[in-house]
Parts: structure tokens; sequence; C-alpha cells
């Protein structure tokens, strides 16, 4: 599997994020991690140094064309460029070690949350791969973005002890 390009909505569309993105996400993920839906790791200067050099090879491979299993895209306004978030797959195994894209991020600016272009971007990967598995892990804090993978036929797989919920979607489960 790879990565396609996105169309989304009107002035909108999902590209390829580059090392030139690099600081948009991770202020990103900064204020997703104060406001509790990204992990608090990223607020660690010594992790969030690890995570900007996993980004930039990645990048590096992905403007090469080596998806190396990631799928980590820009929303961006087309009348302007500006950044207005992005979404970060990864093909990883499930717990019977069959292939599963995990939703590793989904993230829309404070700007323009509740416009519908967090779910526009994400149904254009479910589109993409109707038959696909897919899996997140939500925060328990990230109402929004769990209730919005329910509504897309996601179910909680389980609750952990810290109230973090993995969903899943299409996954076959072996009893």
């Amino acid at each position: 599997m790879s990565c396609v390009r996105m169309r989304t909505v009107s002035d909108f569309s999902q590209l390829p994020a580059t090392i030139k993105d690099l600081p948009f996400i991770l202020d990103e993920f900064k204020a997703g991690s104060e406001n509790g839906n990204f992990s608090k790791d990223f607020l660690n200067s010594k992790l969030a140094k690890t995570l900007e050099k996993q980004l930039r090879e990645l990048f590096s491979r992905q403007e090469l064309g080596d998806q190396a299993g990631h799928c980590f895209y820009i929303l961006a306004r087309e009348s302007d460029g500006r950044r207005v978030g992005f979404i970060w797959l990864m093909i990883t195994p499930d717990p019977d070690n069959q292939p599963i894209l995990e939703i590793r991020a989904i993230c829309i600016i404070k700007q323009f949350r509740n416009k519908g272009l967090g779910a526009v971007m994400l149904d254009e990967w479910l589109e993409a791969y109707p038959h696909h598995p897919f899996q997140a892990k939500c925060f328990q804090r990230s109402t929004r973005t769990i209730e919005m993978l329910k509504r897309r036929v996601f179910y909680v797989h389980n609750t952990s002890p810290t109230g973090s919920q993995p969903l899943v979607r299409n996954r076959l489960v072996t009893i």
C-alpha cells in the first residue's frame, strides 16, 4: 500500500508533509499536549527533539519517494497555502500480526475547528481504503475525535487504566 494524494474540499487540499512543515507540526503537537489531546510527552524537550529528528528523517525519505509505512499529510488552504491541519497514518501490525492503518494523529488548528475539516480529511482516507482495517488510540480528553471515529463505524476495542481508548474499524477479531 502506498499513500495517495488527497483532494479534500473546496479551498483545501491534503499535500504530503515536508521538512518545511515541521515547525507547524511540532507547534500543533505541543498545543495538543497542553490541552490533553496528545501525549504530555511532547512537552518534554528531550522527547520532542527525538520526534523532530524522526519526522525529519521520515520527510526526507518521503521526498525521495520512500513512504516507509507512513502517510503524513498537511491540510492547506489553496488560496494562500495556509496550513490548517494534518493527518498522520502508519502501517503497523495489529495484535494478530496483520497490517492495519493506524491513525497516529489528526489535527486541525483552533481557528478552523468545528467546520468539518478533520472529518473530511479522514473520510478521504477511509474512502481510498474502504476494506482496509484502521485503528486509532485516543486520549480520554479527545472526545471530539472519539465521537468522529465512532460515527465512521470505529468501535472502542477496550479502555486502558489511564482512560485512553483504542478504536478499530474493519478489523477481523480472532478469538
